[in-house]
């Protein structure tokens, strides 16, 4: 049976290439920040395993979850994970504190607020660091 690791499962969204590229570009840049360089061989399995880091926590396809993130390639590969996994993304400015955050989650109903280690949970919300 086919599960969310599975490199023959390709989601019908934004993230269905990454398998693709992985496969056939492995060594080719796929995300560039600064100095640091991901390839599509490292990006396809990091987006897999933050998809499943996702379902671990109780998400399930079209659940929302938040995300709180500067702009980062981890940013990019929560945004990929989450397409991947089925999971609908809600932007959440980083730099709002967690009353705010919180706020909006109550509002659109996310079931989880990803952001980098150190920051605040948000009251009432599940909290996934992404480092």
């Amino acid at each position: 049976m086919a599960t969310l690791h599975d490199d023959r499962i390709e989601a019908d969204n934004v993230a269905g290439p990454l398998t693709h590229h992985a496969r056939g570009r492995a060594d080719i840049p796929a995300l560039v920040h600064d100095a640091r360089v991901l390839t599509y061989g490292a990006l396809a399995p990091l987006v897999r395993r933050t998809a499943a880091a996702f379902y671990d926590r109780g998400l399930a396809p079209g659940d929302i979850a938040a995300v709180a993130m500067r702009d980062s390639i981890e940013h990019l590969v929560v945004l990929l994970a989450l397409a991947r996994a089925g999971i609908v993304m809600l932007p959440v400015d980083w730099r709002w504190n967690a009353e705010e955050q919180a706020g909006i989650c109550r509002h659109f109903g996310a079931k989880l607020v990803a952001g980098e280690p150190g920051v605040p949970a948000v009251p009432g919300v599940t909290r996934l660091a992404i480092d």
